[in-house]
């Protein structure tokens, strides 16, 4: 476990008139050296400032120059990681053009694994990075605009969708939009955000207890204004998200719209009749591209007869041939004395997507684990990746490379893709933050 971040930021006097050196989230006054060694070169002194409406940017400072220019920006992202909350700092040039350095601090991730993103061979890579920085199976939050249209796109089937946020604000607060689908059509768009104890913002904001502005709209009067352009136009378009992930085009809506469009997909998503393939018969295989840290390569083969998934099976194999599953039945790979084996639990994954012809039966959350299999504790994020390349062989789908046309990819560290994602997330969401400021 990591734990050198101290949230906020820390005053910082500037050591030279050339250059310094400043590192966040470490307690206290640093000397030049440490600061090397933990933190993010930047050249200049950093003034807090305050930070907007946001759950996920803990802190922000500017760093001015020797002539009191605006050099950047550094923010400490809260992000949550494999093993829960993630403080990530990210520094960006002022016009956001370029990240200046990053530096992972607080964290839970597993020792060894996960936690390599804090060492210098990942972060040295955040140097210089032209932006945006974007990873393979991150959703960025900016560039709405340039995005396919997810209702446009689509033939919806009639009923009601919900699709909720994978984990609570820092109010305790988690997004949900449901929707409702009449004769192939929206004709109800809801968004709202629930606590636990059931106290939701709308009737706060009705209530008068939740209060952005004195004349402007309510979160409720913007929330329905955002709901209204959908149903009126059918286009996620008409919401004009730019950026920023703000609007355009409805007047008085002010507040971050990025989280409602990412939530009105996911119920478009499931409301898709048009995303239903038509599975060819025959055997299905599908191998991870490398190999984990211990050798063994993810591979999935899938049955299909009559047009519905018959047999599924998950393994890992060494070059040797070694097999997970044998080393199991021997009694050499044990994770638990009184759980279920690797072997059951990969089974009863299998079972899940056979009786319900869906990977979603299995429910993955943001940590690649299974909200919804009792007894199943193993990371399943390249279970549900596998088989969904044998459902797209299965389909006649044909894979498609895409690349955005600016930016860099981020190289994720080998066998700790949620820590990447992670970091790869908070930088998205400083890089975000920084654009809106502008």
């Amino acid at each position: 476990m990591h734990k050198e971040h101290v949230r906020g930021l820390i005053g910082i006097t500037l050591v030279s008139a050339v250059a310094f050196t400043a590192a966040f989230g470490v307690k206290g006054m640093m000397s030049t050296e440490e600061e090397v060694y933990h933190g993010i070169q930047l050249e200049g002194n950093v003034e807090a400032m305050e930070v907007g409406q946001s759950d996920s940017i803990q802190s922000i400072g500017k760093v001015v120059a020797a002539n009191g220019e605006i050099e950047g920006y550094v923010l400490t992202v809260k992000e949550n990681g494999y093993g829960g909350d993630m403080f990530v700092d990210v520094a960006l040039s002022a016009d956001g053009t370029k990240l200046l350095g990053v530096h992972v601090g607080d964290n839970k991730e597993t020792q060894g694994i996960g936690s390599k993103v804090t060492e210098k061979e990942f972060l040295e890579q955040f140097q210089g990075m032209a932006t945006p920085a974007y990873m393979e199976g991150v959703t960025s939050s900016v560039g709405g605009s340039e995005q396919t249209d997810a209702i446009a796109d689509k033939t919806l089937k009639d009923g009601t969708y919900v699709t909720k946020a994978e984990q609570a604000d820092d109010s305790g607060f988690v997004e949900q939009v449901e929707i409702k689908v009449e004769g192939g059509k929206i004709t109800s768009v809801v968004w709202d955000c629930v606590k636990e104890d059931g106290t939701t913002k709308r009737k706060l904001a009705d209530d008068g207890q939740y209060v952005m502005t004195e004349d402007g709209l309510t979160w409720t009067e913007q929330a329905d204004a955002l709901a209204k352009a959908i149903i009126d136009n059918q286009t996620v378009a008409s919401l004009g998200m730019n950026d920023q992930g703000k609007t355009d085009t409805i007047a008085g809506v002010s507040i971050y719209i990025g989280g409602f469009v990412n939530l009105l997909e996911g119920c478009l998503e499931q409301a898709d009749a048009s995303a239903a393939l038509t599975l060819a018969d025959g055997e299905y295989l599908a191998k991870a591209d490398t190999a984990d840290d211990s050798g063994f390569v993810e591979q999935v083969s899938m049955t299909v007869k009559d047009g519905a998934i018959t047999a599924l099976s998950w393994d890992s194999v060494k070059e040797d041939g070694t097999t997970k599953r044998k080393l199991v039945a021997d009694g050499q790979y044990v994770m638990t004395e009184d759980g279920l084996t690797w072997t059951e639990q990969a089974n009863a994954l299998a079972e899940a997507v056979i009786k319900n012809q869906s990977i979603d039966a299995v429910g993955m959350n943001d940590q690649g684990k299974t909200d919804t299999i009792a007894g199943v504790s193993i990371y399943i994020g390249g279970f549900v990746n596998l088989v969904e390349d044998c459902l797209q062989q299965a389909g006649g789908v044909v894979k498609e490379e895409t690349t955005p046309t600016e930016g860099t990819e981020i190289d994720a560290v080998s066998g700790a893709t949620i820590s990447s994602k992670a970091v790869a997330r908070a930088i998205d969401k400083a890089y975000a933050y920084v654009l809106q400021m502008k």
